[in-house]
């Protein structure tokens, strides 16, 4: 596991901003056009995955977690419910995932027909505004 503050240089207590300066040092240092060392695109990628996922708060807590689980052989604290609360995450995509596929498959076998009585509905939305538009002359006419 690659130690993701090692790479960009920072302590472990870093805050975001520190992580954000840091970030852009090594990526204007390391950057392909910039450096043309043969070594500097890999280092590039392994800045750009260290700042991927020290960034956001949520994800460096989990980073953070793991890292010292698997290096330093720390059990991670209330672990079974971090598992639950990442597959209970998981679940809810792919439950979205699946009713968006299931929706794109049923207005892809849609026929024009079908289709054509949708846009005749709106149409009655359209006469009943136009009723309301011609009544408020009307009543403008008397006022």
């Amino acid at each position: 596991m690659k130690n993701f503050y090692k790479i960009l240089g920072l302590n472990r207590d870093a805050h975001v901003i520190e992580i954000r300066r840091a970030y852009r040092k090594q990526a204007l240092a390391l950057h392909p056009d910039v450096n043309k060392n043969s070594d500097a695109k890999t280092a590039f990628i392994e800045v750009n995955e260290a700042y991927s996922v020290l960034k956001h708060p949520i994800s460096k807590i989990s980073y953070d977690k793991l890292y010292d689980h698997k290096i330093a052989h720390e059990s991670i604290k209330n672990e079974t419910r971090y598992r639950n609360r990442e597959s209970y995450r998981n679940e809810n995509v792919n439950k979205k995932a699946d009713k968006g596929d299931r929706n794109a498959e049923r207005y892809a076998k849609q026929s024009d027909a079908q289709f054509e009585r949708k846009t005749e509905r709106s149409g009655f939305w359209d006469v009943l505004s136009g009723v309301f538009e011609f009544i408020g002359m009307i009543l403008q006419f008397f006022v």
